[in-house]
C-alpha cells in the first residue's frame, strides 16, 4: 500500500512539475516578441525560398546570402509547409520549437525516471523545466529546440532497441525514424554515434550475433544516409564553421596544458552561463563532476549512456567540426542534468537522505535557476523589438520621408515590411557593420540632403552607431527618437 502511494506522489508531482514547465513555455511563446536579427534570416529564407531552392541552397542560381543560413534541411522543409499552409506569422514560424520543448519535457520525464530514483528524478524534472535556456529556444526560429527533442528521442529509441528483438517492422522503423533525425538536427548524429556504440556492444558482450548484425545493417543504413545527406547539403555550409573562433573548439593535444584549460573554461562557462545558467554554478558543476566520477561504478549503463554524446561532441569539436558553446550545446542539457542530479543522488544515499541536509542540499541546486527564469520571464525577453518603432514609423511619417534602415535591421525590416506598408517609400539599405565606423561613414556621405529622413537601427552597437549619431547631430537635426528593446528609431531634418 505505500508503494503505491509513493508511485501516485511520484507521478502526481512529476505531472505538476511538467505543467509547470508547459506554462513558462507557453508563457515565452504567447509574448509574441519582434523576430530579431538571426531570427529573420531564417524566416525570410523559409518564407521567400521555394522548396527546391531549400534542398539544393547550392544549387547554380540559388540567389543571394541567404543560402548559407545553415539550418537542418528538415527544420526548413517542415516550417516551409507551415508557413504555405498557416501563413508566415511569428506563432507560425515558431510553432516547431514550442512544440519541440513541450514534446523534450515529457521525454525527460522517461529519460530520468528510467536512471535515476524518484526523489532525483524529480529535482532533475524541476531544473530542466525551469531551465531558462531551453525556454527562451521555445520561442526562438532556430532549430535548437529541436536538437534537443531529437537528442530525446533517440535516447528514447535507442532504450527501445537495446532490449527489443529486431524484426522487420521495427529495422524499418529504426531506418525511417533515424533519417528522419538526421535530416531534422546536426548535432543529433553524436549522440547516434555514441547510443550506437552502446548498444552494438551490448549485443556483442551478450553474444546475441543475429542482433548484433541486424544493428551493423541498420547503423550502416543509417551512415550512408548522413553521407549522402552531408555531401550534397552540410558540406555547403562548413564553411560557417570559419566563424566561431578557435577559442570555440578543443586543442587537438589530449591532455594538454591548453587541452585542460580549455576543457575547465568551457565546462565552468556552460554551467555559469547559457545554456545551465546556474546561479551556485560551482556546486552545480561539483555535482557533475561527481555524477561523472560515481556513475561508471553504481550504474555503468547510465555512465555510457549518457556521457558518449558529450564524448561525441568533444571529438568533433577537436576536429573542428562543431564548436562547443552556449546555443550549440543546448541538446547537452538533459545529459548535464542527469549527471548533476545523479552526484546529488549519490550523496543524498551516503546521508541516508536526512530531511535537513536533503531539503538545503536540493533547495541549492533548484532555487537560483528557478528564480532567475521567472524574474527574467516577467520582466519580457525581447532582444530587438522592431514591431514597437515600426508602429511609430507608419504613425509619423510622411510620403516624402527616406527611410535609412542599419545593415543589422534589413532583415527584420523585410519580413515586416509589407506587413506595415513600407513597399512604395525610398529605402537606403546601409552597408555599415557594427564594429566597422568606417561603412557607417560611406553610407552617411550618400544621403540625400534637404530630407527627412527616418534612421531605424536594430542590432546595431559598438562605435559605429555611435559615428552616425555623430555625424547625423552635426549634419541635420533631430525631430524624434523612439527607443525600443534593442533598437532605435530616429528622424532627422538633414541640412
Amino acid at each position: 500500500m505505500l508503494k503505491i502511494l509513493k508511485n501516485r506522489l511520484f507521478l502526481y508531482s512529476s505531472w505538476c512539475i511538467l505543467f509547470f514547465g508547459a506554462v513558462l513555455r507557453s508563457w515565452h511563446y504567447l509574448s509574441d516578441r519582434s523576430l530579431w536579427h538571426d531570427e529573420a534570416k531564417y524566416a525570410i529564407k523559409t518564407i521567400h525560398y521555394s522548396f527546391f531552392e531549400l534542398i539544393m541552397p547550392h544549387a547554380q542560381g540559388v540567389r543571394d546570402y541567404l543560402a548559407t543560413m545553415a539550418g537542418p534541411l528538415g527544420f526548413y522543409i517542415f516550417n516551409k509547409f507551415l508557413t504555405v499552409i498557416f501563413g508566415p506569422s511569428e506563432y507560425v514560424l515558431r510553432l516547431l520549437p514550442f512544440v519541440s520543448s513541450l514534446v523534450s519535457l515529457y521525454l525527460f520525464y522517461l529519460l530520468a525516471q528510467k536512471f535515476l530514483k524518484p526523489l532525483s528524478a524529480l529535482t532533475a524534472l524541476v531544473l530542466f523545466s525551469v531551465n531558462y535556456s531551453l525556454i527562451y529556444y521555445a520561442a526562438e526560429y532556430h532549430p535548437y529546440s529541436s536538437d534537443v527533442m531529437c537528442t530525446l528521442i533517440l535516447f528514447y529509441m535507442f532504450d527501445k532497441l537495446y532490449f527489443e528483438t529486431l524484426t522487420k517492422g521495427r529495422t524499418l522503423r529504426y531506418v525511417l525514424v533515424g533519417i528522419l533525425m538526421i535530416l531534422s538536427s546536426y548535432p543529433v548524429i553524436f549522440t547516434m554515434a555514441g547510443l550506437g556504440l552502446a548498444v552494438l556492444w551490448h549485443a556483442y558482450k551478450n553474444k546475441d550475433h543475429p542482433k548484433t548484425v541486424q544493428l551493423l545493417v541498420l547503423f550502416a543504413v543509417w551512415f550512408v544516409s548522413f553521407c549522402v545527406y552531408h555531401f550534397s547539403y552540410i558540406k555547403g555550409f562548413t564553411v560557417t564553421l570559419s566563424y566561431w573562433g578557435d577559442e570555440h573548439y578543443m586543442p587537438h593535444l589530449p591532455l594538454s596544458i591548453n587541452h585542460l584549460k580549455w576543457i575547465v573554461n568551457k565546462f565552468c562557462n556552460a554551467f555559469a552561463n547559457a545554456p545551465l545558467l546556474l546561479g551556485f554554478w560551482t556546486y552545480g558543476l561539483a555535482l557533475f563532476v561527481l555524477g561523472l566520477m560515481v556513475s561508471p561504478f553504481k550504474d555503468r549503463r547510465l555512465f555510457w549512456w549518457i556521457f558518449s554524446p558529450l564524448f561525441f561532441t568533444l571529438l568533433a569539436s577537436a576536429f573542428r567540426k562543431y564548436p562547443f558553446l552556449n546555443r550549440l550545446i543546448l541538446f547537452l542539457v538533459p545529459v548535464f542534468i542527469v549527471f548533476i542530479v545523479y552526484g546529488l543522488q549519490s550523496i543524498l544515499q551516503r546521508i541516508r537522505y536526512q530531511p535537513v541536509f536533503t531539503v538545503i542540499l536540493i533547495f541549492g541546486i533548484v532555487f537560483s535557476p528557478t528564480v532567475f527564469t521567472l524574474h527574467t520571464l516577467s520582466n519580457g525577453v525581447a532582444r530587438e523589438e522592431i514591431k514597437i518603432i515600426l508602429h511609430h514609423l507608419v504613425k509619423y511619417k510622411e510620403k516624402t520621408d527616406v527611410i535609412y534602415v542599419s545593415n543589422g535591421s534589413i532583415a527584420a525590416f523585410k519580413y515586416y515590411r509589407t506587413r506595415y506598408d513600407l513597399l512604395s517609400h525610398q529605402i537606403i539599405w546601409g552597408t555599415g557593420m557594427t564594429l566597422s565606423p568606417e561603412l557607417y561613414e560611406n553610407d552617411m556621405k550618400h544621403l540625400p540632403e534637404c530630407r527627412r529622413i527616418w534612421f531605424l537601427f536594430a542590432h546595431d552597437y559598438g562605435p559605429g552607431l555611435k559615428t552616425v549619431l555623430q555625424f547625423l547631430n552635426a549634419t541635420g537635426t533631430q525631430i524624434k527618437h523612439f527607443p525600443a528593446r534593442g533598437a532605435n528609431l530616429y528622424l532627422y531634418q538633414m541640412h
